[in-house]
């Protein structure tokens, strides 16, 4: 499992399932193309991992974002 943290503006609960969607950037106007957390998104997919955002502080979006990654461990 990896952790990502950040500090900055965060992500609000309605918008949290909607970032690993390919396009969501494009669809906002926001900058980038919209791909990388739906690629990768899509990669822990294909081999059987999990990737999922969550408040830095609890109930408090504003406060950053944690992602979590979950690679499975191979044998």
């Amino acid at each position: 499992q990896i952790q990502f943290h950040d500090n900055g503006i965060g992500i609000s609960d309605d918008r949290k399932d909607l970032i690993f969607k390919k396009g969501y950037n494009r669809q906002k106007g926001m900058k980038g193309m919209g791909l990388g957390l739906s690629l990768v998104s899509k990669i822990m997919e294909l081999y059987g991992g999990k990737i999922w955002v969550e408040n830095r502080v609890a109930d408090d979006f504003s406060k950053g974002s944690n992602f979590i990654v979950q690679i499975p461990q191979t044998n």
